[in-house]
Order: structure tokens, then C-alpha cells, then sequence
């Protein structure tokens, strides 16, 4: 009779998962908005478990070294976070503020520069007979598309303030969903064992006791995976964004600070983030001080050197254990659910489906090879 019942579940299983695959690729708008509802109803709880997972660690270390109460060791974690945080933006956000203010200040200037720029590209391809001269006359196309270029986006970054200034409730409710998350993650922290046991206690009704005691060991390697991979990027990603700004401080390249900080903050996402944020950075550099932009590649070039070859093996491991291939499908998948956040999310997210997967494999393998001892 369970074994019928159990049968039947791993039917319905696989049933759902092929209409909510066919759903998918027939409608994936509506999909995704439905996938946003669910995150959005339920991104305190989600919130207060990835705090919880976040501080645990700092924690667990607190409580063993110090040899003190676990509230008090949850409260000395926070403060530390809260003081780290305090110190990082109170150090970084002064440069980012100057460099911003003198980016506004030079648009003029910029936009005259760029219109320099496109006018002696032009005049060098048709010097060397690239361009034939009739296509002169492209150059008053490109200052025409320059001008509009700064116009839309002045108009763009006036758009920003104004939505940012009338979405000061939506700014709110997420700050209270983030506040209700902390709280969450509170609970989670203090009353540890007492979730591990309403979990194990949930699984021992539904599949038995040996089931229960894997889907436990399941959900614990799930938390080491995001726990690793995100303790272990946001690490390396800082020291990604100290590394270039090193570089590019003592070569006096303009916006060091504010490329940095960009540079730090898109290597979360992997490959996609890094990229766009050099880009980004390359034009800023590009249209201030074009004869730096090489400071800008060597510094890069350097982080990311270090991090991939250093950093990434000592800090995350082996944990993710994903190619390149399925890295870009994590970032892909989870930036069309979840925008940027789902980008950083996506990667652990493919790490816990490859660990079903192998899981799964295993089982089988096993019941293969136990099935052939017994056949000899």
C-alpha cells in the first residue's frame, strides 16, 4: 500500500513538472509573473532563511571561541556585519558621491569630446581610404546621434529621481519585508535545533525515518551550497574590487573609486557582471582620459586572474562544482525570473538541481549493482 502511494507521488512529480515546463516554454511571460507572485508573497521567509544562513557561521564561531550564550553570540554577529557595512559604505560612499557630482558637472564637456572623438575616427579611415569621402558627411550623423545619446539619458536619469522620489512606498514595504526577514532569521538561528526537528519530524510522516534522515543531510548540503558560494563570491568579489582599485588609484585613472566599487559589485554575477561593469567603466575612462583605459584592462585583467586562479578555489571550492556552461544557464535562467538578484541566485539554484541529479544517479547506480551481486 505505501509502496503504491509513493509510486503515485513520483507520478504526480514528474507529471507537474512536464506542464510546468510545456507552460513555460508556451507562455513565458505569464509564467514568470506567476513565479514573481509566489517570490513576492513569500520573500520574507525567504529573506529571513538566506540571514540566517548568511550569519550562522560567524555565529556558531562566536558562541564555540568565546564560550558564550548563542543570543549573545547571534547579537555580537550582527553588530560585526552591522559595523562592516557601516565602515564599507562610510569609506566608499564619499568617492562615489564626487565621482558622480563631477560626471553631471563634465556631460557638456563629455558630449564636446566624443564629437572630437567621432571626427578624427572619421577623417583617419578616410585618410587611409577606408572610408570613401562621400561618407563624410556620416560624421555629422554620429554628433547628431551623440547629442541625442546624452540627451535621452539626461532625460532618463531625471525620470530615475522622479520614480525614485514617488516609489518611496514601494522603497518601504521592502525595507519592512527585510526587516520581518532579520527577524525570521532570528528565530531560525536561536531555535535551531527545534527547525531541525519539526523538518525531520514533517519528512518521518510523509516518507518514513530513513527517507527523513536523507531529506535532512539534503537540505543540510543545500545550505552549505548557497552558504559557500555566497560567503565565498561576496568575499572574493571585494577583493576583486580592492585589487583594481589599487591598480587604477596609483595610475591616477579617473572614477578609480566608482569603477572599483562597479567592477566589485557586477563580479557577483558571473562572467555577464564583470563584463558589463568593465564596459561601463571603459567608457567612463574613454571619454575623461582615454590614454588610461590600458590601466583599466591590466587591472581587470589582473583581479580576475587572481580570483579565478586563487581566490575562487581557496574560498568557494569545489561546492558549486558547475562548468562554465551551466554557470551561464544559472545566470540566464535566474535573471529571466528574478532580474539581477536571480542572476547571483541562479548559479547555487543549478548547484542544488546537479546535487538531486547526482543523488538520484547514485541511488541508481547502487540498485544496479546490488541487483547483479544478486543475480551471481
Amino acid at each position: 500500500m505505501l509502496q503504491n502511494k509513493i509510486g503515485a507521488l513520483k507520478l504526480f512529480t514528474i507529471l507537474l513538472l512536464i506542464v510546468v515546463l510545456q507552460s513555460f516554454f508556451q507562455n513565458t511571460t505569464e509564467l514568470t509573473r506567476i513565479f514573481g507572485t509566489f517570490i513576492n508573497y513569500f520573500s520574507p521567509f525567504i529573506y529571513g532563511v538566506f540571514f540566517a544562513i548568511l550569519l550562522q557561521p560567524l555565529s556558531v564561531f562566536l558562541e564555540n571561541k568565546l564560550k558564550i550564550s548563542r543570543v549573545f553570540a547571534l547579537i555580537g554577529a550582527v553588530i560585526i556585519v552591522f559595523i562592516s557595512i557601516v565602515i564599507l559604505v562610510a569609506s566608499i560612499l564619499p568617492g562615489l558621491n564626487d565621482s558622480f557630482s563631477e560626471i553631471f558637472t563634465k556631460l557638456p564637456e563629455y558630449k564636446e569630446k566624443m564629437n572630437i572623438l567621432n571626427n578624427q575616427i572619421m577623417d583617419f579611415l578616410t585618410e587611409k581610404k577606408i572610408l570613401n569621402k562621400n561618407l563624410l558627411e556620416g560624421k555629422d550623423t554620429l554628433k547628431t546621434t551623440v547629442d541625442s545619446f546624452f540627451k535621452a539619458n539626461i532625460g532618463t536619469l531625471k525620470k530615475i529621481a522622479i520614480s525614485f522620489s514617488s516609489n518611496i512606498l514601494n522603497i518601504a514595504l521592502f525595507l519592512g519585508k527585510l526587516g520581518l526577514g532579520f527577524i525570521l532569521a532570528i528565530f531560525l538561528i536561536i531555535d535551531k535545533e527545534y527547525f531541525q526537528k519539526l523538518i525531520f519530524n514533517i519528512a518521518y510522516l510523509i516518507v518514513g525515518k530513513e527517507k527523513a534522515t536523507i531529506t535532512v543531510k539534503f537540505l543540510d548540503d543545500v545550505r552549505k551550497i548557497f552558504l559557500n558560494y555566497l560567503w565565498g563570491k561576496t568575499l572574493s568579489s571585494f577583493a576583486v574590487g580592492i585589487i583594481v582599485f589599487i591598480v587604477m588609484y596609483l595610475a591616477n585613472v579617473p572614477y578609480a573609486g566608482l569603477i572599483s566599487v562597479m567592477l566589485g559589485i557586477g563580479n557577483m554575477i558571473p562572467y555577464v557582471g564583470a563584463t558589463f561593469a568593465g564596459i561601463i567603466g571603459g567608457i567612463l575612462i574613454m571619454i575623461s582620459d582615454p590614454s588610461k583605459i590600458w590601466w583599466l584592462i591590466i587591472a581587470n585583467i589582473l583581479a580576475q586572474n587572481i580570483e579565478g586562479f586563487y581566490l575562487a578555489p581557496k574560498i568557494i571550492g569545489k561546492t558549486v562544482g558547475l562548468g562554465s556552461f551551466w554557470v551561464l544557464i544559472g545566470v540566464m535562467l535566474g535573471g529571466a525570473i528574478m532580474g539581477p538578484i536571480g542572476m547571483i541566485f541562479g548559479v547555487p539554484v543549478v548547484a542544488v538541481i546537479k546535487l538531486i541529479y547526482t543523488t538520484f544517479l547514485k541511488k541508481k547506480q547502487n540498485e544496479i549493482i546490488v541487483e547483479n551481486i544478486q543475480k551471481k
